[in-house]
């Protein structure tokens, strides 16, 4: 019986964590992303992105200054800081 019921357990705790997860893997995808979007920039300048590409960068940006996603607040703003005089 004890068996069964540690079981469960972890079955509950594995599922518990599937959105912190899929949060996580999220978040990895969107540093990818704006990491090309930067390294786009960089390359080509801020003229050659696409509509998608500024508004993904938009928002990005908007999250930043609004505190959201606090520990990506270096790698954007500086990118974004330096490129804008370019």
């Amino acid at each position: 019986m004890s068996l069964e019921i540690g079981w469960f357990a972890a079955m509950r705790q594995r599922l518990a964590d599937v959105p912190r997860r899929r949060r996580e893997r999220r978040e990895v995808e969107r540093s990818k992303h704006l990491d090309e979007i930067l390294q786009k920039i960089h390359e080509k300048g801020i003229g050659s992105l696409s509509a998608s590409e500024r508004r993904f960068l938009a928002d990005a940006s908007s999250a930043i200054q609004t505190g959201r996603r606090a520990h990506t607040d270096e790698r954007v703003a500086a990118p974004m800081g330096s490129n804008e005089n370019s």
